[in-house]
């Protein structure tokens, strides 16, 4: 059953992959399946997690801030 196992590279793509749209049922339980035994991709999807949220609070702070304009 070696086709229902990805890698670690997998995985990561599919990570990435789902920030732009999800992705498959199949996708899905594949990578829920590598996290339940990969430390390494559990912390790097807590990383991207952590990026997507930071990111969003920063587009939120910067829309809200005036910035001053140079004028030349």
């Amino acid at each position: 059953m070696k086709f229902l196992e990805i890698t670690c590279r997998q995985s990561s793509m599919l990570l990435m992959q789902d920030a732009e749209e999800p992705n498959s049922l199949f996708a899905q339980w594949q990578l829920s399946r590598h996290l339940l035994i990969c430390s390494a991709c559990r912390c790097f999807s807590g990383n991207l997690t952590l990026m997507k949220k930071a990111t969003a609070q920063w587009r939120k702070e910067s829309l809200e801030h005036e910035y001053p304009t140079t004028s030349q």
